[in-house]
């Protein structure tokens, strides 16, 4: 068979699915030794659809003496002689180090095979004896290189042989929907930036004022994602998220002849999200598995602190002041759509990279006033409530004159909290 060729796949018993076997790039493909065997045979069950089937028995065989009698129950009946076997991963792959086989050597690589007694193992052996039952099998040799996968091509048995029904715990199981746990984090850079804040310079004979930019949600972003498998190319789940964003700052001075003062302000949001999502793999590969991730966020718990530091002089007098507060908000949604690969390390853990979106607003519900030291003194209860606490409502209705025992109130507003990121991570499937 020529290594330009497809590799070839065999049909499973009944409507199970068939096998795909391959051979990774061998030390030929480096200019070394040809007689060495390959790094790794990738082996790889799939349905009739072409999808990976997780849970089937592959088997590693002696192409020359695939049966033996049995060496536990006397002479008398054939068994099939596995040199390795292993179960099939999540997309239907299993790997075998390829040091472990002889090279240029036959073997036979197998799901559901078995052996038939023809009669009781005599002096001549199981070669003669006993009838070698190929199930869904496929002969290769270890330092071929080429065909599926980057592995060799793998001829279909082609002997003609009854076939038999696996045992209840051999060969393929159901395929079980899988459970998936991702964990991992990123940064945001602001997307749909609005005006925060500005910087503002005042003196005597000019004025200058400078906008401050950006998205309340850039910054540092953590996620926990459990997952559960619908089909091979459909899971869903709910992701877990927090976001810490980054300080924004903003100062305004005012200078003249006889006074001067500075305000700074710095502000940074924090937020407790779950977003349920589902998570479509549109193809599969042994290593990489590349994703799109569609979902809904609501933002459980958000704010932001705020932080004032004041400072006034006039003449030889100066007052500082410092305060401090929480701006809550209220419980939103968002879009959020992701773009990843998942590359797997192995049958269970991968890892992950991700471009990230998430579009969603700060919709401040109240202001809290927690902080006000002025020259270094707490002067917090010498305010009353209407100057601690703001209530940020659709419509305001009320008179001339305000009551010091009930907080102020203000038309609610919203402001940007959307971000474009990259994610790391690393999952756990099982």
């Amino acid at each position: 068979m020529k290594n330009n060729q497809a590799a070839p796949s065999l049909k499973l018993f009944g409507a199970l699915g068939m096998v795909s076997l391959g051979l990774a790039a061998t030390n030929t493909a480096l200019g070394q030794n040809p007689r060495l065997p390959s790094t790794e045979i990738t082996i790889r069950v799939v349905d009739e659809k072409g999808n990976g089937i997780k849970g089937a028995t592959v088997q590693i065989l002696n192409a020359e003496t695939p049966c033996v009698c049995d060496p536990y129950n006397g002479t008398n009946k054939c068994v099939i002689s596995v040199l390795q076997s292993k179960e099939t991963s999540k997309d239907g792959w299993a790997v075998f180090e390829g040091a472990d086989f002889k090279p240029t050597k036959q073997y036979i690589a197998a799901v559901n095979a078995g052996c038939s007694t023809l009669k009781d193992c005599g002096p001549e052996g199981p070669s003669k004896d006993c009838s070698f039952v190929s199930g869904n099998s496929q002969h290769y040799i270890s330092n071929e290189k080429g065909g599926y996968d980057k592995g060799i091509l793998l001829e279909l048995n082609s002997g003609k042989t009854e076939k038999i029904k696996p045992k209840k715990e051999e060969g393929i199981k159901s395929a079980i929907p899988e459970f998936e746990l991702g964990l991992g984090g990123g940064y945001g850079f602001g997307m749909n930036g609005n005006l925060l804040g500005e910087n503002k310079s005042f003196t005597t004979i000019s004025s200058t004022t400078t906008g401050v930019y950006g998205s309340w949600a850039a910054g540092e972003n953590f996620y926990l994602r459990p997952t559960f498998g619908i089909c091979p190319v459909l899971s869903a789940g709910v992701e877990l998220g927090y976001t810490y964003g980054k300080n924004y700052s903003w100062t305004t001075s005012n200078s003249n002849a006889t006074s001067q003062s500075s305000l700074s302000y710095s502000g940074r949001y924090t937020n407790i999200n779950a977003t349920p999502l589902v998570v479509i793999y549109p193809y599969e590969n042994y290593h990489i598995k590349p994703f799109l991730k569609l979902g809904v966020q609501f933002n459980l718990s958000n704010s932001i602190k705020a932080e004032w530091n004041q400072v006034q002089s006039f003449d030889s007098s100066t007052t500082t002041t410092n305060q401090a507060g929480t701006y809550k908000g209220t419980f939103s949604a968002g879009f959020v759509a992701g773009l990843g690969i998942d590359y797997k390390l192995g049958n269970n853990w991968a890892l992950t990279g991700e471009l990230n979106f998430s579009n969603t607003q700060f919709t401040p519900k109240t202001w809290t006033l927690t902080k006000y030291v002025v020259n270094g003194m707490d002067q917090l209860n010498s305010l009353d409530v209407y100057q601690k606490q703001t209530d940020y409502l659709k419509s305001l209705s009320g008179g001339s004159t305000t009551n010091p025992n009930a907080p102020a109130q203000a038309l609610r507003y919203s402001a940007p909290a959307s971000y474009l990121g990259i994610r790391l991570g690393i999952s756990f499937s099982f």
